[in-house]
């Protein structure tokens, strides 16, 4: 997870929770831990999340490199960020 998603998370209550409270992740850190992840329903996840632009590249970029990852993991969906964001302009 990127540095400092704790004090992202984000509190869902209302109507339909009955008074109960939930913790949800951030949409940028939530995707960042879906692109580590990568599997195949991952991928269609973070693909939907681009294409609706419900992420920022520039944020998403940002959190991702507050993450700890070997360098050629960090490579690898960094690339797949570019490619994703590259697609919306094509």
């Amino acid at each position: 997870m990127p540095a400092g998603w704790e004090e992202r998370l984000v509190v869902v209550s209302n109507a339909q929770t009955r008074g109960a409270k939930g913790l949800c992740l951030e949409v940028h850190d939530l995707a960042v831990s879906k692109l580590v992840a990568w599997r195949e329903k991952d991928k269609a996840f973070v693909e939907t999340l681009v294409e609706h632009r419900l992420v920022e590249r520039e944020t998403l970029e940002a959190r991702h490199d507050a993450t700890e990852l070997e360098d050629a993991r960090r490579k690898f969906a960094r690339n797949l960020v570019a490619e994703m964001f590259g697609r919306l302009r094509a």
